[in-house]
């Protein structure tokens, strides 16, 4: 690739967003269907197919893809933070909630540090009292379950793999009273 070549493709990355191309990548993110992302961006809404030759072009420049490999690098959660968020569910009540006169209110300070445990909320009326649902704790103890029998599977085969000369003897005593094998394995 030419010096020339790498130089027009920098600066096509780096070129800013004009509003409509912004707008395009924030709806493309939502659902990553093209011609969609173009419609409510405002691109060729009442004409789908114009729309898709849109959506093809946006996504053939380096700066819109930039910004959409940022945009969901941003929103993207790591594994720790989906067992931290797994394991709010699973230990989260309906307390937080809860007014001392029983009604339910989801905007004290408490409630709203326990927001993500909501799973749906219809306010009450006059005949119907209010309802809240919270995630189910029973499935997300299962998901921690499946992570930490994932991480099980990976130390059962570290140990039917290990090399027991290679251990030094701390290492050994430490594995046989217990202590984790991938923390001894790592910190020798």
């Amino acid at each position: 690739m030419t010096n020339e070549v790498h130089d027009n493709l920098k600066y096509a990355a780096d070129k800013p967003l004009t509003k409509k191309e912004q707008a395009f990548v924030y709806e493309y993110v939502k659902d990553f269907n093209g011609t969609k992302a173009a419609q409510r961006a405002g691109y060729s809404e009442d004409n789908p197919r114009a729309a898709s030759v849109t959506a093809s072009r946006m996504l053939t420049k380096a700066n819109i893809m930039r910004a959409i490999r940022d945009l969901v690098a941003e929103r993207a959660m790591s594994a720790d933070e989906v067992l931290d968020r797994l394991a709010r569910i699973a230990r989260g009540t309906i307390e937080p909630f809860i007014t001392k006169g029983n009604a339910i209110n989801l905007k004290t300070v408490e409630a709203q540090a326990d927001i993500g445990l909501v799973r749906s909320f219809q306010e009450g009326t006059s005949k119907v009292g209010a309802k809240l649902e919270l995630h189910d704790a029973l499935k997300a103890l299962e998901l921690i379950g499946k992570a930490n029998g994932a991480l099980t599977n990976i130390k059962d085969s570290l140990l039917a793999n290990l090399d027991v000369s290679k251990l030094t003897p701390n290492q050994i005593r430490a594995i046989a009273a217990g202590e984790d094998i991938i923390d001894v394995l790592l910190n020798p």
